[in-house]
C-alpha cells in the first residue's frame, strides 16, 4: 500500500491519518462507519472498500456509527421548534411518509409519493422556490412551486425560520449557522434581483447545511 508519509501507517501496523475538520464539504464523510472524508496522510477515502472494512479499533476503543440521514430536515425542525416533525423523527417514524401525507392530502401514500416528499422536503430546506423540485420530478414549474408552498403551509414554523434567516441576512449582509459560523453574502445587497434571490436562498441553505456540518464535525472531535 502506498502512503504519502511513513507515519501514516506506523511500524506497529496502526493507521493514523490526519483529520482536517476545517475544510469544506460533508459528502462521503463516513465510509463503512469510519470517518474518512477529510483524512490525509493517508487519504482513507481513496482506499478500496476491502481495505477500509478491515480496519479495526485499537484495544479498549470502538468505532461508533452515526446515521446522519435526514439531519438537515431534523436540524431545521428542531431550530424552528416544529413539534410535528421533531417528535416523529425522535420516535423513529418515517418522516418522509408523514410529510408526503401532509403535502398530498391523504393518509396513505405510496413509495413513489414518499420519494416526492423527500425531494420537496430537502429542496425546501436547501432554499428552493420550486424550480429544482420541478426539474428533479420532471414536472412543470407551477407544480413544483405548489409543492414547496404546501410544505411551508403545513409546517409554518419552518417558513417562519426561513423568513427570519433571510431577513437577518438582508440586514447584516451575512448568514450564520446555529453554532455561529458566518458566511458573507454580498449578493444580498445587489441591485440585480436574481443575485438577491440567490443570496437569500444561500442564507437559509448555509444556515441549515452548514449547521449540520458543524454538529457532524463537533461530534468527532
Amino acid at each position: 500500500m502506498k502512503t504519502s508519509k511513513v507515519s501514516s501507517v506506523q511500524l506497529t501496523g496502526d493507521v493514523a491519518p490526519v483529520y482536517d475538520l476545517t475544510v469544506d464539504g460533508t459528502a462521503s464523510f463516513f465510509a463503512n462507519g469510519i470517518l474518512v472524508h477529510n483524512t490525509k496522510d493517508p487519504s482513507v477515502n481513496q482506499w478500496p472498500w476491502e481495505v477500509r472494512s478491515s480496519i479495526i479499533p485499537v484495544e479498549g476503543k470502538k468505532f461508533v456509527f452515526f446515521d446522519w440521514s435526514g439531519a438537515e430536515l431534523y436540524l431545521a425542525a428542531k431550530w424552528a421548534k416544529c413539534e410535528p416533525l421533531t417528535s416523529r423523527y425522535e420516535a423513529g417514524e418515517d418522516l418522509h411518509r408523514f410529510i408526503a401525507s401532509k403535502i398530498l392530502g391523504r393518509e396513505i401514500t405510496t413509495n413513489e409519493e414518499r420519494e416526492i416528499s423527500k425531494v420537496v422536503s430537502f429542496a425546501t430546506i436547501y432554499g428552493s422556490e420550486g424550480d429544482s423540485v420541478a426539474r428533479a420530478l420532471r414536472i412543470d414549474r407551477g407544480k413544483g412551486v405548489f409543492y414547496v408552498q404546501k410544505f411551508l403551509a403545513e409546517f409554518p414554523e419552518i417558513a417562519t425560520l426561513r423568513a427570519k434567516i433571510i431577513a437577518y441576512a438582508k440586514k447584516t449582509g451575512y448568514t450564520k449557522t446555529r453554532l455561529g459560523r458566518y458566511r458573507k453574502l454580498p449578493g444580498i445587497h445587489s441591485s440585480n434581483n436574481r443575485e438577491v434571490d440567490k443570496a437569500a436562498r444561500q442564507s437559509f441553505n448555509t444556515a441549515i447545511q452548514g449547521g449540520v456540518a458543524d454538529f457532524m464535525k463537533l461530534g468527532v472531535i
